[in-house]
């Protein structure tokens, strides 16, 4: 073949042969380069049949683009030679540095980890190799891996038979022998048919032999070897090479599994799991260092290599023995000088191809792990409710942990085998990406609890962590015993986290309920399960859903009272119902518990706020927003304390974050253009109103869009958008008032006085539940006075200031009242002291309500100066 013309290519050396052919540099004339040209055997290119299924895999091949994977650039013909043109790579193969001794280096695994991705970059793209081997697998010289002859196995007949020399067999069709003995799987050497778990097989007996300097099944014949792989086991690597670390052996356990379905689930994960090892293995000289020393090399280096292999084992055993005591100076893996320095994620373990039910134990461990670790100090815990969306095994590390704002981030996946459950957890650097530490545990799969312990003690002492006796107690305590139960929590707290999209909150309750039948003293499901009354309350006004909720967090605390989740679902009742100082206090303690925590500085925020202390409500959002940047929920509740001071910039900025972080909601466009509203803005208002409405027809939305149209003097269009929000919502007092108001524009005295009537008696229904609701009491004030009652509506509108002296909104509520009393001097005061706690002048200049004012001089100068 030297000096032939293939094309547009001239031979120029033969550099081997193999299985399917040999293999020659050659010179791509077109565009000056060399490459690789595999010239096909004639037997094998004389069959039609082969060469159309040649063709077809070597061109899907073809489109494989990872640095990984040799290019293929042509598969041509030139006379009756068929050829293949391809990336030349210069270097050596894998098996020219595979010796008989162990090579189990950083650098080795390195090796491993680069072959296993361009592995799955082709199993992703459903095309399987059937022929890996060391052969087919090359190093360049500046240390990238490239995997040769994707596609050709299939090429090979049973004719061509088997050999130990690495002669290609495969498997084109169920019950065709194809491959290279040594590295096939057993469903191979069985005549069955492959898929990509065959390509792991092939990868472990790979690994195996790194880690031993052995072949995994080679026998003296190649069908002594295919039985070996169909009803043997290897010989234990560690009876081979002890010190080799578990968790590499467990992965060449699992690729050598005889059934494929004990397998990696994709090959993504096996990368992965290469990936951790090789990260956490510290590097050490070794005979794989790229090329094997010449045969001159001098005397000494011979004899100190021995020497060197002594030492860098014996530095290798120490460390890995530190790194198993979680040893990285004084402070253990995690270094802080003071509390909350540290932020830890813990997401759900990815299940590597166990059944559905597997999801909820990864699930249910994460959330252990969580809790346990809490109550550690200089720790901060992402809460579960914020990684539960990182439940993806393909999860991106540095990505979620940039979004979680944490610092370290324990990794792990979740494996069956048989009766076996093994949990693998990695506690990850998110700032390197660096594997600080990693461990399996493995028990028995009706033993979930065990597992969960062990990996919480694991954990702890790998992070050196400071515990109390107390907390040494509970360190890995579950719970539940139900595995069940505990997915139905999770669930069931997902749902509760969108209580906008209609109908989660009665599904959380469905599932709350379904939990607790599983297992009656869950403490975590009774508290959830109160939380969930209480927003059904909300949603209804229906005051018998807040005895149910009262009911079921009271027995939370009953069975559970040191569980912070218990403290702030206690903390969500006491706020209800007007106590915020006990709110308070439960949720101090709640942070106290867990500081990780994002809802307990929510809420803790939202009562702060409501008492007046709107810089320190200001604090306890932002807290819970660095501690959980992408929840919506956390800058929503900032932008209801800004709207409520009349920042309304700032509210603005918060309510556009929240349809940014989550364009589905719309209550986050309902809030935005709440905001534009107040503003003045009501172009900007109505195109959010409209785009809430897209989402979800929210009654919220229609009510201030025919609040709008009342401004604009469109009496009739307002009552129609009142109408259509009370036939969303008929449980809201202000869209009874509201179509009151449009109706007494239209000259309908007796339905108005129906609509101020129902407005009034929805509130003082709201107020049974809540009697220091100062809001509620300022809008039963403000209907009183619309329906004559002005005695009764002064003594509510004061009652109402005593309580929230600072809230804007109560304040305007008292100017309102007396304005309709006809007490313009104290409305005028009331009215100034409301737009210095933040009401909106522009709201206040086309309210009706103070039409009496105007003919005032003070009254401009109010608004002027609030301008």
């Amino acid at each position: 073949m030297i000096g032939r013309q293939l094309g547009r290519y001239r031979v120029i050396e033969r550099l081997g042969a193999g299985g399917m052919g040999e293999v020659y540099r050659a010179r791509d004339g077109d565009l000056g380069r060399d490459i690789a040209v595999k010239v096909l055997r004639p037997e094998v290119a004389s069959d039609p049949d082969r060469i159309l299924r040649f063709e077809q895999e070597a061109r899907t091949a073809s489109a494989l683009n990872h640095p990984n994977i040799v290019t293929i650039y042509e598969v041509g013909r030139a006379d009756e030679a068929r050829y293949i043109a391809m990336e030349l790579v210069r270097g050596q193969t894998l098996r020219a540095l595979l010796g008989t001794r162990p090579l189990l280096t950083r650098r080795a695994l390195d090796l491993a980890v680069q072959a296993t991705e361009g592995l799955a970059k082709a199993h992703a793209a459903g095309i399987v190799h059937r022929d890996l081997k060391p052969e087919n697998i090359m190093i360049t010289d500046d240390g990238l891996v490239k995997i040769l002859d994707f596609g050709l196995a299939k090429l090979a007949s049973s004719k061509e038979g088997l050999d130990t020399e690495g002669e290609t067999a495969g498997v084109s069709h169920p019950g065709l022998i194809l491959g290279t003995a040594a590295y096939m799987s057993p469903e191979q050497a069985d005549g069955r048919s492959v898929d990509y778990r065959s390509d792991q097989f092939a990868c472990g007996a790979i690994l195996y032999e790194m880690a031993t300097g052995k072949s995994a099944f080679q026998r003296r014949s190649a069908v002594q070897t295919l039985a070996a792989i169909i009803e043997a086991d290897p010989e234990p690597i560690t009876v081979l090479n002890p010190d080799c670390p578990p968790a590499f052996r467990w992965i060449v356990e699992r690729c050598l599994a005889k059934n494929p379905a004990d397998r990696y689930a994709s090959t993504l994960d096996l990368a992965r799991e290469l990936r951790n090892v090789r990260d956490r293995l510290a590097e050490a000289s070794s005979p794989l260092s790229g090329v094997r020393p010449a045969p001159t090399a001098p005397a000494w280096r011979a004899l100190s290599r021995p020497l060197l292999a002594v030492l860098a084992l014996m530095l290798l055993t120490a460390a890995a023995a530190m790194v198993a005591r979680g040893w990285r100076g004084s402070s253990g893996i995690v270094e802080t000088s003071g509390p909350g320095e540290a932020v830890v994620a813990v997401p759900p373990l990815a299940n590597l191809g166990g059944p559905k039910e597997d999801d909820y134990v990864a699930m249910g461990i994460a959330e252990v792990l969580t809790t346990s670790l809490a109550r550690a100090p200089g720790l901060t815990l992402i809460a579960p409710s914020a990684t539960r969306a990182y439940a993806d095994g393909k999860r991106d590390i540095a990505k979620m942990a940039r979004e979680l704002g944490a610092s370290l981030v324990v990794d792990g996946s979740l494996q069956r085998t048989g009766d076996r459950l093994r949990a693998t957890v990695a506690i990850v650097q998110a700032s390197s990406q660096r594997v600080l530490w990693s461990d399996a545990i493995e028990a028995a799969a009706g033993d979930v609890p065990s597992l969960q312990r062990r990996l919480a003690e694991r954990v702890a002492t790998a992070l050196a962590l400071t515990l109390s006796s107390e907390d040494k107690k509970r360190l890995g305590s579950v719970p539940t015993q139900s595995v069940l139960a505990l997915a139905d929590y999770a669930q069931a707290r997902a749902f509760l986290e969108r209580p906008d999209v209609k109908e989660n909150v009665t599904r959380s309750i469905t599932i709350f309920e379904r939990a607790l039948a599983r297992d009656p003293r869950f403490a975590l499901a009774h508290a959830g399960l109160g939380e969930a009354y209480w927003e059904r309350y909300k949603a209804t006004r229906d005051s018998a859903w807040t005895t149910k909720a009262t009911e079921s967090i009271l027995e939370a605390l009953r069975l559970d009272p040191d569980e912070p989740q218990v403290r702030i679902a206690l903390a969500v009742a006491y706020q209800g119902s007007g106590r915020a100082e006990a709110a308070a206090d439960e949720l101090q303690r709640a942070i106290q518990l867990q500081p990780g925590g994002d809802d307990a500085h929510r809420l803790l925020g939202e009562v702060l706020a409501e008492q007046g202390q709107t810089e320190d409500a200001l604090a306890e959002l932002r807290r819970a927003i660095a501690l959980r940047p992408n929840y919506w929920r956390n800058h929503s509740s900032l932008g209801n304390v800004y709207f409520r001071k009349g920042r309304y910039d700032e509210a603005i900025a918060a309510f556009l974050r929240v349809t940014e972080l989550q364009p589905d909601n719309a209550r986050g466009f309902q809030m935005l253009g709440t905001a534009h509203q107040a503003k003045g803005e009501l172009d900007q208002a109505l195109a959010s109103y409209e785009s809430a409405i897209r989402i979800t027809p929210l009654a919220s939305a229609y009510s201030n869009m025919g609040t709008i149209h009342y401004g604009a003097g469109l009496y009739e269009k307002a009552a129609q958008a009142y109408e259509k929000a009370i036939a969303l919502d008929p449980t809201s007092p202000a869209r009874h008032r509201n179509l009151g108001d449009a109706y007494r524009r239209l000259g309908q005295a007796e339905k108005a006085r129906q609509g101020y009537a129902r407005a009034r008696e929805l509130t003082l229904a709201m107020l049974s539940v809540n009697p220091k609701d100062a809001r509620a009491l300022g809008m039963v004030a403000v209907y009183e006075a619309k329906l004559g009652r002005f005695a009764e509506a002064i003594r509510h509108a004061a009652e109402a200031v005593a309580l929230r002296p600072t809230d804007g909104e109560v304040l305007y509520r008292q100017a309102v009242v007396q304005a309709l009393a006809g007490h313009f001097p104290e409305a005028i005061a009331a009215l100034q002291r409301a737009l210095r706690h933040g009401y909106s002048a522009t709201v206040a200049k086309g309210d009706e309500d103070l039409a009496g004012l105007r003919s005032r001089p003070e009254y401009d100068k109010v608004l002027s100066t609030a301008s």
